[in-house]
């Protein structure tokens, strides 16, 4: 691998490597495989990456956890070996999220496992001189918007309609759609949006994360005090000091908010971006811990796409009545509901869980389970017994009329006239059935030819 070093060349126009707008480290990747003439696929099936593995087949798909190149884990430590190895640049690290996903008192940064690009700033990109790269903004899974150009990123091709499009493929050309190859630019002026809550939500939380690109906070400082001090700061400024109120304002349970301030969780990056929104405080002037005085009079509401499910009013538990639960066993156990056939069927009339059953009345749910399998026993052995009956019934007619027309007694011919009667042989019993009728026509044909003999004689 030493004589690999240099083995591929840097393109003629690199993207920036530094800033709001640096390009992703999945994107100079397969820029670097487009300026010596390769695809992504020639790339890693010649060197058997065992980032994707050392089977060919899956080295052509790419498709597996590839959003996590950017996220400055493993993954990308791999990446950047490989590159570093076969072009010799350093500090590849700058294009992954390594600065956000690794600050501690905050929840990890979750990356968008699906391609998102602004179809302008490609368009800016070839008008530059520039490959058309993809932004390391837009790997953030919360960001989905472009603050360059003010609109939302793409993520379904215009051309094919082709949707939830991996960041690499085995065969991929930067700005083009990797299943129709068409042009996924536009050389069109980008269009305002209309200031509704949604677009100012989404315009705030890409712009906050642009920001923090440029310059994050340290990565050896404990963010978690920093924040709970912010969070403090706000609730004295606008609710006097009660969580509550401020909990209600960014949709979050009381105690949600409670684990945050008594260091029991860390608080999430779409939780941090919400409490920026709704207060309007810089996302990195909150996670350094400064809260201006001067802010809006009213928190801004949440739009209602941004508001989680923690919000709802929490269902009070149900009361169960363990005398009640007995009193159903009991009676299934005696035989007063034979339409029940399993602990499962008294758990639904009850509305519970059978879990919860068996730990509310673990004696009576395991006599009502014994009852209901003896009874289901006997109705199985009572079933087999009529079957059997019927089937020996049958047998005698078929034997009769297949030697009264003196056919053949084959297996096919035996099934066929046992279906007539009613009967489904079935595979397990097909060689006895047949033994049966053989027997029988046998025992029938020697009756008709003694009562011939003696008519004869007569």
């Amino acid at each position: 691998m030493q004589n690999r070093a240099q083995r591929l060349l840097l393109p003629s126009a690199v993207p920036p490597t530094t800033g709001s707008d640096r390009v992703a480290l999945h994107s100079m990747f397969r820029i670097i495989c487009e300026a010596n003439q390769l695809t992504v696929n020639d790339v890693v099936s010649e060197l058997n990456a065992p980032l994707y593995g050392p089977s060919l087949d899956r080295s052509r798909k790419l498709v597996k956890s590839l959003h996590l190149i950017d996220a400055g884990s493993v993954h990308s430590d791999r990446m950047i070996a490989y590159l570093e190895n076969l072009t010799g640049v350093q500090n590849l690290a700058a294009l992954t999220l390594a600065e956000l996903s690794g600050l501690k008192g905050v929840a990890a940064l979750c990356t968008r496992p699906y391609r998102k690009w602004c179809p302008h700033c490609y368009s800016e990109d070839v008008a530059k001189g520039l490959p058309p790269y993809d932004r390391l903004l837009w790997s953030i899974n919360l960001v989905r918007f472009c603050p360059v150009h003010e609109v939302v990123l793409h993520s379904v091709c215009l051309h094919c309609g082709g949707d939830r499009a991996p960041q690499l493929f085995g065969r991929d050309i930067s700005g083009f759609c990797p299943r129709c190859f068409e042009w996924l630019g536009e050389s069109a002026s980008a269009q305002q949006l209309s200031g509704d809550d949604q677009t100012k939500h989404l315009r705030w939380i890409a712009r906050s994360f642009a920001d923090l690109l440029e310059g994050p906070p340290s990565k050896d400082e404990d963010l978690l005090p920093i924040i709970q001090s912010a969070i403090r700061k706000l609730g004295d400024i606008h609710h006097e000091g009660a969580t509550t109120y401020l909990a209600r304002q960014i949709r979050r349970n009381k105690s949600v908010v409670s684990t945050w301030l008594g260091g029991r969780s860390r608080p999430a990056w779409d939780a941090l971006c919400d409490i920026s929104y709704v207060y309007q405080q810089p996302l990195r002037a909150l996670l350094r811990g400064v809260v201006s005085e001067i802010t809006v009079s009213q928190p801004l509401p949440l739009p209602s796409y941004a508001r989680p499910r923690q919000g709802q009013r929490r269902k009070r538990p149900v009361v169960r009545d363990p005398a009640a639960i007995v009193t159903l066993l009991d009676q299934v156990t005696a035989g007063f509901h034979p339409g029940i056939s399993a602990v499962n069927q008294v758990a639904d009339r009850l509305n519970m869980n059978v879990r919860e059953v068996y730990r509310l009345a673990p004696d009576a749910a395991k006599a009502a389970a014994a009852a209901i399998a003896r009874r289901s026993s006997a109705q199985r052995a009572q079933a087999a017994a009529y079957r059997l009956a019927e089937r020996e019934e049958a047998i005698v007619r078929v034997a009769q009329a297949l030697a009264l027309r003196k056919s053949k007694v084959t297996r096919r011919i035996v099934h066929e006239e046992m279906a007539k009667n009613g009967i489904a042989v079935r595979w397990t019993e097909s060689k006895a059935v047949l033994s049966r009728v053989r027997s029988s026509v046998a025992a029938a044909e020697a009756v008709a030819l003694d009562s011939e003999g003696v008519s004869g004689t007569s």
